[in-house]
């Protein structure tokens, strides 16, 4: 199952592209638990727009959405002194794993065969998302990929 997604928020991030195998579905809005001995990674750019995406998301998926396991890899080049990077502090203290990594090295950015969740809050574009998918579909215990993307806000003409 693929579904285009809308998603509007007060920074107007666009869209969301959500692939689902089995038979459930992302929502963040609700407060039901995503699942049983779940691994979420959110693979994080360096853009502050970006950084907060995934601050307030990696806290979502620990305390509200029963996630057991949340992993946060964050791409070094980002500014750790300014927000929200600079609080990454919090989410550790809710057990997050906030790992800082060359997104590049696939042997730093890797996906572990634990993960059943990814939000790929990184790439710009389906060539870069390839890895994380390959890597995601192969494994057994995977169950979502969400491609997220802040690139409609950047057209003049409201076209993806």
């Amino acid at each position: 199952l693929c579904r285009l997604l809308p998603q509007r928020d007060a920074m107007r991030f666009s869209m969301a592209l959500v692939l689902v195998r089995g038979a459930w579905s992302l929502s963040l809005g609700g407060r039901q638990p995503l699942m049983m001995m779940s691994h979420a990674v959110i693979i994080q750019n360096k853009g502050g727009g970006h950084g907060e995406i995934g601050y307030h998301l990696a806290k979502k998926l620990k305390t509200e959405k029963g996630m057991d396991r949340v992993t946060l890899l964050q791409d070094h080049a980002a500014k750790a002194s300014a927000l929200p990077f600079s609080v990454y502090g919090d989410l550790s203290s809710l057990g997050i794993d906030v790992k800082w990594c060359d997104l590049k090295s696939s042997r730093e950015a890797s996906i572990d065969a634990s993960v059943s969740h990814v939000f790929d809050n990184n790439s710009k574009d389906p060539a870069d998302a390839a890895a994380y998918v390959g890597l995601a579909a192969s494994n057994p215990a995977f169950k979502l990929y969400a491609f997220i993307s802040s690139a409609g806000m950047y057209t003049s003409k409201g076209i993806l």
